[in-house]
Parts: structure tokens; sequence; C-alpha cells
């Protein structure tokens, strides 16, 4: 014996279903969205999205430092910098007890040779001072041209 069949919204004598048969959220669900027989149009949700195959990304800076003593018997010139084509800056510091030391700063090794004692090819840099070099990506020669003692630190950026 089979149990009879009843149309719960036709029929008087129906069992109570769960819930409310009369709710009519669904109807409100549907009305806030279109009906669609398909997949929707891609075109309205194009967006321009920068193309970042044509620049590469920034590649990381690197920080190369150092330091040397220098006296009077340091005779040759001493690189601190070879040459980097990624360098960005140099910071070269000197730093002493006598106000009136300096270093010679050059790129070359030939241009801290002192031609006399009032001209040369290399830059004086005194003590207590900073030289900063922007974009200066060829070698740095430094030698002392007095006979205390100096330390020389500096501070390259590059990538």
């Amino acid at each position: 014996m089979s149990a009879p069949q009843f149309e719960a919204t036709t029929e008087a004598l129906a069992p109570p279903l769960a819930g409310d048969a009369h709710d009519d959220d669904a109807q409100i669900i549907d009305d806030l969205f279109e009906p669609a027989s398909g997949p929707p149009d891609p075109s309205a949700a194009m967006q321009d999205a920068p193309d970042h195959t044509q620049s590469p990304p920034k590649r990381p800076t690197r920080i190369q430092s150092g330091n040397q003593t220098i006296d009077a018997f340091t005779l040759a010139p001493i690189q601190i910098q070879p040459f980097d084509p990624n360098r960005e800056r140099i910071v070269i510091r000197v730093i002493s007890t006598t106000a009136t030391d300096y270093i010679l700063v050059a790129d070359e090794a030939n241009k801290c040779n002192a031609l006399s004692l009032t001209s040369g090819q290399a830059g004086r840099l005194p003590a207590g001072c900073d030289l900063t070099l922007e974009g200066h990506t060829g070698p740095v020669f430094i030698m002392s041209a007095v006979a205390t003692s100096v330390v020389v630190t500096w501070w390259a950026v590059t990538s």
C-alpha cells in the first residue's frame, strides 16, 4: 500500500509541511537579480590593467662601505671603489685629530701624486668633511698627503 500523495497548495487535507508555504523570500531575492539565459557579457567587467612586461622591476640597491687608516707610510694611492656602472652615489668622510689634515681623491691612481705643494690633479678633502659624488660610476682612489694618520670611511649605493 502506498502513501497518499497530496498537493499542499490545493488540498485542504494535506499534512502541514515544514516551514512557511506562503513565504515570499524566494521571489524577493529573484527580483534583485536580472534573469539571464546565458553567461554574462565579459566586456562589462573589462578593466585596463597596466602592462608590466614592458618595464622590468627595479633592482634592489646595495650598500658598499669600508674604512681605511692612512698614514705617512702609505705611499701609493688606494682604490676604495672600482668601476661600477650601477653605482648611484658614493660618500667619502675623512676623520683626523688634526684639522689641517686632508686626503687626495681622484678617479685615476696617477692623479693622486701631487705635482707640487700648490697644484695637483686630485681634489683635496679636508679632515672633518664629507664628499658626495652623485652618479659617479668610475673608480675612486685616495691618498694621504700629510704626515699624520687619518681614517677614511666611505659608503656607496649601487644596484
